[in-house]
């Protein structure tokens, strides 16, 4: 295996991150698609892009394993939210 295959990977990571525990909203999605960090331990409920909503129970530091087009307020309590796109 080359090097090089390893390195290719990093073109699929995210870019940018920025604060989304405020946009938590049980109409309004996120600005765009996104992956979601949890900072502290809890429920957390997200949206799909094919519009499913399922509510994760995650540990403080999780990654939500999907990308996310929106939080619902109501069905989460975890705080410190990052968005990674």
């Amino acid at each position: 295996m080359s090097a090089n295959k390893f390195f290719n990977r990093f073109s699929e990571f995210p870019r940018n991150h920025r604060d989304i525990t405020a946009l938590a909203s049980d109409t309004d999605p996120l600005p765009t698609p996104m992956l979601v960090y949890c900072g502290s331990a809890g429920d957390i409920a997200v949206v799909d892009q094919s519009g499913e909503e399922l509510i994760y129970t995650v540990e403080a530091g999780a990654i939500i394993p999907i990308v996310v087009s929106q939080i619902k307020a109501t069905g989460t309590d975890v705080t410190q939210i990052i968005g990674l796109y």
